[in-house]
């Protein structure tokens, strides 16, 4: 089945709160013919391919960090990062940019709240630092420390303690603020049983998913008391109960606000009667008059029937009783609560009297009043009266629960505030226990980012590292043979600088972890000798680390060619993972089905738009801007509601790309457009071609599988490779390239 996923529209750009609102959304099936283009993702071949990466990965006794960089490779980062978490347990990510892992940390908190944390490692350098180190330690997000001058400046920000505790708090205290405001803003006050109803009911699925979606937020299912919003199972009861058996009131009396002369009737007569008919039964309070009445989260009509006309009764039987009691001079006048446990037993009695002394008992001053048919109900301080149904099913829940959220909201941010000057003068500092994990990154063959494998003087300026402290290496048993830092220039090899920061962890207690080595291999095929190399490198570099007294807990090389590519036999897990070292694999391509010489792997993409028109071009007339098609015969041309700003490469115009329509292919007539292209399906005349039976609403195919058993149709009569391979460019960057708000993303299996 096809379904629109919550995220689907996520970007590594958006805030949480976006994310929030988009896991809200309906889930409904979608015609193609009622989107412009649909970028269709077969999570049943993403599961697939994690399968095939984690089984090779086992092999050199490895474990798989799932690269999800640019939006998941254009396929939805945070989408498919929870799918594997929760359905193949994935347990490590990583991306390029900070931004985007502050979103899949966000993403992983709101789904996944009582899961163990989930790994999440920055690839790309950091930026803005030393400022930023502040922000990957707040979200538990580890660093790759890609050269000498990131390390610099991760040893000047150890150093200052008290910015660094200001920091933390500062960013605690704007998260928190952030949080409960748009909590307050969104309405969404995270009460248990309105949440587990409101997303069943915007799911449409039904009861039976129900306590599937509260288990996910590890929340038990909502007692049928707790659905229709009442906190007290018994009272609830109680009421629909006795209101069962009554005369519904008329659409006149829910109309208009009800007369004091029609209070005192229904008191003496059907109203009283009723109420006092049930033994059990006991007059809401005012505040309940108030607050705890139809709530948002009732599904039928009866329901909401029957708590109107409680909330009309008990105004009605409230307002007769401090009527009589004025009349007789009494001006303390009891009003009592509905059954509620009081010192585990519970308080049924009507009786004034036999009340328990937490009862609230309200003084009336008002004098006794004439009760005349002409005079209206006085509208009591602090009480609303009864509007309708429609009033009151639509504010009676909604401004109980914001009224406590606000109260909330300003406490804690009150409380926050107090915290931050607290450690701003120095009282009552946090002990802050979090650790910054970093990585070394080595650059061994690929001339990006990275610490050099050999000394080489010309990349390292003293200057750089005048504020690092240094130690003396032969009295912590370490040879000089391990460390080829030059006394005589001052300049640091790879091996000082990662001891530096390993020393201020180990014996300063430094808040930052040194948690691994990486590389990345540039040139991974079956025919190339460089991967080789690489590693020969890498392998030295590492073996001079472990000899300087360095432990390295990890170690990743592989990219999804390497992994794959089993002819390569550079990683050899018994000389790189010993000492108690473990090792990854980072692997996103193979994941999302982008290396086409492994025929393991399974398509995940397919890009469709609909056929918005279908038209007769005589011979010699033009298709599409600078007349780069003219008809040489008569043909029948079909428009499809795709172009570039899709995403769609203008490169495969006239007739360089295809497109499938009803299990044929077709070229591409003139220009791709900006939101349109054109398709030449044969000559008008050809009755019996595919062409001819070719109409408005139907599905084409831009590239990948046509159906959703990828087993059955392999990568589609257009495949996504076949594309890459004419415009000499990789399938990433198709996918990446469309457009997030004009392509509809779904998915399935």
């Amino acid at each position: 089945p096809s379904i629109d996923h919550p995220f689907a529209a996520t970007a590594a750009h958006q805030n949480p709160m976006q994310q929030q609102q988009q896991t809200q959304l309906p889930q409904t099936n979608i015609q193609p013919s009622q989107n412009r283009a649909i970028h269709r993702i077969n999570l049943t071949s993403i599961r697939h391919n994690y399968n095939e990466v984690e089984s090779s990965a086992a092999q050199q006794q490895c474990q798989v960090i799932v690269v999800v960089k640019a939006d998941g490779y254009g396929h939805g980062a945070i989408l498919t990062a929870c799918h594997l978490v929760e359905h193949c347990g994935a347990s490590a990510f990583a991306v390029a940019t900070i931004e985007e892992g502050i979103s899949l940390r966000r993403a992983f908190e709101e789904q996944f709240p009582h899961s163990p944390r989930v790994r999440i490692l920055v690839l790309g350098a950091p930026v803005g630092y030393p400022v930023c180190f502040d922000t990957y330690l707040h979200n538990n997000i580890e660093l790759m420390v890609s050269g000498p001058e990131v390390a610099a400046s991760l040893a000047e920000w150890m150093k200052n303690h008290e910015e660094r505790r200001k920091a933390e708090v500062e960013q605690v205290a704007e998260k928190m603020k952030s949080e409960l405001m748009d909590e307050v803003a969104l309405g969404d006050y995270r009460h248990p049983m309105r949440n587990g109803v409101v997303r069943q009911i915007s799911t449409g699925r039904g009861e039976a998913n129900e306590g599937i979606l509260n288990e996910r937020e590890g929340m038990m299912p909502p007692t049928p008391s707790e659905k229709y919003g009442c906190c007290n199972g018994k009272a609830i009861s109680t009421i629909n109960t006795t209101i069962a058996s009554n005369e519904a009131i008329s659409e006149e009396s829910c109309a208009v606000p009800p007369t004091t002369s029609a209070v005192s009737q229904e008191a003496q007569n059907g109203g009283a009667n009723d109420i006092n008919s049930n033994p059990k039964h006991v007059t809401p309070s005012r505040l309940q008059t108030k607050y705890n009445a139809a709530t948002l989260t009732n599904v039928t009509g009866d329901d909401l029937a029957r708590e109107v006309r409680q909330i009309l009764i008990g105004q009605r039987h409230a307002t007769a009783n401090a009527t009589q009691a004025a009349t007789e001079g009494n001006h303390m006048t009891t009003i009592l609560e509905p059954a509620e446990e009081c010192n585990g037993a519970i308080c049924t009695s009507t009786n004034g009297s036999d009340v328990c002394a937490k009862k609230e008992v309200i003084a009336t001053n008002a004098p006794a009043t004439d009760t005349s048919d002409t005079t209206p109900l006085k509208k009591s301080e602090g009480e609303t009266l009864f509007c309708g149904i429609e009033d009151a099913a639509r504010t009676s829940r909604q401004r109980e629960l914001r009224a406590i959220r606000l109260s909330q909201v300003e406490d804690e941010i009150g409380s926050t505030i107090e915290t931050i000057r607290n450690v701003a003068d120095g009282n009552n500092e946090p002990q802050i226990r979090k650790k910054l994990r970093w990585h070394a990154l080595v650059d061994s063959g690929m001339g990006r980012l990275g610490f050099k494998t050999e000394l080489d003087e010309h990349d390292f300026k003293p200057s750089h590292f005048q504020t690092m402290g240094t130690r003396n290496h032969l009295e912590d048993g370490v040879s000089d043979d391990s460390i080829s830092s030059s006394e005589h220039s001052g300049v640091k090899d790879t091996v000082a600088l990662i001891k530096e920061l390993y020393d201020a962890e180990v014996h300063d207690g430094a808040p930052i972890e040194f948690y691994g080595m990486c590389t990345h291999m540039a040139d991974a095929n079956s025919i190339s000798t460089y991967t080789h190399d690489q590693m020969e490198r890498f392998r030295s570099l590492l073996h001079r680390v472990r000899s300087a007294g360095i432990a390295v807990p990890s170690i990743s090389t592989d990219n999804s060619a390497a992994l794959l590519t089993t002819s390569l036999t550079h990683f050899d897990p018994n000389a790189i993972l010993a000492h108690d070292t473990r090792g990854y694999v980072r692997c996103g391509g193979a994941i999302y089905g982008q290396r086409p010489v492994f025929r393991q792997l399974r398509a995940v993409s397919t890009l469709s738009a609909t056929v918005k028109h279908v038209a007769i071009i005589k011979q010699g007339e033009s298709v599409g801007y600078d007349r780069a098609y003219v008809a040489p015969l008569d043909v029948r041309i079909a428009t499809l509601t795709v172009g570039f700003a899709d995403g769609y490469p203008r490169e495969l115009g006239n007739g360089v790309g295809k497109v499938s329509i009803r299990g044929s292919v077709f070229p591409i007539a003139g220009n791709v457009c900006m939101d349109m292209l054109m398709v030449d399906l044969g000559p008008a005349d050809d009755s019996a071609g595919t062409g001819d039976s070719v109409a408005v609403g139907d599905t084409a195919i831009l590239w990948g599988p046509e159906e959703t058993n990828v087993d059955e149709c392999g990568d589609g009569l257009v495949s996504l490779a076949e594309l890459a391979a004419t415009l000499k460019t990789t399938q990433s960057a198709l996918t990446c390239g469309l457009d997030k708000l004009r392509v509809q993303r779904q998915l399935v299996g």
